[in-house]
């Protein structure tokens, strides 16, 4: 796969910034289901707007970490852009945001992604050893995340079923970079390195 074509959206590592916390009591039942399906944007069985409180962080972005792995939640501005360019293969769904005093916070939207490709791969070829830390053991690294092209269903924005990483097009990235949305990167999904023991 060539450089520079499709690359992972990534939240950045921010202590300060706003995380929300999504409440479960009308899905007390599974509530990784409930999770997975917000961000994989199946929403039929969901009635809107779902609330959530700030867990942690006072600092507001335009992408903002839920305390689910892969559920995020973005600003007006970071939904206006994808909009407004056609960007394919996401939703937004309508919240209730609120701070940790019970005052609402306005202008966010859960973030849902409803584009596809096959699953994630790894190739051995690719394998490098480093060090973590200067003095510990040496580890075995997979450099590049790989899928078959032809399982994707051309969305600009997508998923992989085995992954929780987020997946865009190199114009979503310029777009989303370009307009300065805030707390997020992007990085080539052919350069993102994996350590081995977390796939074996």
């Amino acid at each position: 796969m060539e450089k520079g074509i499709f690359f992972a959206m990534k939240s950045k590592s921010q202590d300060n910034s706003f995380r929300a916390d999504p409440i479960f009591s009308d899905y007390p039942s599974n509530r990784r289901d409930f999770a997975d399906k917000l961000a994989e944007g199946i929403l039929d069985s969901f009635h809107f707007p779902i609330k959530f409180v700030q867990d942690r962080g006072k600092r507001l972005y335009d992408f903002l970490n839920t305390s689910w792995v892969g559920m995020y939640l973005v600003s007006s501005k970071f939904r206006d852009v994808l909009l407004e360019n056609n960007v394919t293969g996401w939703c937004s769904y309508d919240i209730e945001l609120y701070d940790k005093k019970g005052e609402p916070v306005l202008g966010y939207y859960g973030f849902a992604v409803n584009g596809r490709v096959g699953e994630t791969t790894f190739s051995e070829d690719t394998l490098i050893e480093r060090r973590i830390v200067p003095t510990g053991p040496l580890c075995s690294f997979y450099i590049g995340k790989f899928f078959d092209i032809n399982l994707w269903d051309g969305s600009e924005i997508f998923l992989s079923p085995n992954s929780r990483e987020i997946y865009c097009t190199k114009r979503v990235a310029d777009l989303l970079t370009e307009t300065k949305c805030t707390h997020l990167y992007f990085e080539d999904i052919t350069e993102i390195q994996v350590a081995k023991f977390l796939v074996s």
